[in-house]
């Protein structure tokens, strides 16, 4: 389980997490989810980026920012419509791997949950992270690493098929 006063960012980039359940046992346990604004996903879809894309990012992570500041531990998530589109896992990995280094310039974070090995290989690149180490093996495929050189935030990664274990998460 997570101390309290860690601070925390969860990233979900599976269409399974929110609707298995889980952003609403946060949001149960006062936990806030600030889910991807329908706009900003809108965007991706057509494939309409730029200034509509940036300012509609700057703005969820804003908001991801003023919820870290009054808790220690904040969702984010994608929780769209799942859709096959060619090209749209990973625009929405890099809007995510943009939103996640916007919250980590604005707010020191602890430790930083990825849901989604697309969504772990998108953020890893977007914030220039090239030397990872494993810290510790949580679980078969759950792992958390640190960036070499980089003490926070700690890195835990798992496949967005399955739910996060309870002793890494505090439901």
């Amino acid at each position: 389980r997570m101390l309290e006063d860690t601070r925390v960012l969860l990233v979900s980039g599976s269409a399974l997490s929110c609707n298995g359940g889980f952003c609403d046992r946060c949001t149960e346990h006062g936990i806030p989810v600030l889910r991807m604004p329908t706009e900003l996903f809108e965007t991706a879809m057509t494939r309409c980026t730029g200034f509509q894309s940036s300012r509609l990012l700057q703005a969820w992570a804003n908001a991801a920012v003023k919820a870290l500041q009054s808790h220690p531990q904040v969702v984010v998530a994608i929780d769209q419509p799942l859709c096959r589109q060619t090209g749209l896992p990973q625009i929405l990995g890099r809007y995510l791997g943009e939103l996640v280094a916007q919250v980590i310039h604005s707010w020191p974070l602890d430790h930083l949950f990825v849901e989604g090995g697309g969504t772990a290989a998108a953020l890893v690149q977007q914030l220039g992270w090239t030397r990872l180490r494993v810290r510790e093996e949580l679980l078969p495929g759950v792992v958390c690493m640190q960036v070499d050189g980089i003490p926070a935030p700690l890195l835990t990664i798992k496949p967005g098929s399955y739910a996060w274990p309870d002793k890494m998460w505090p439901l």
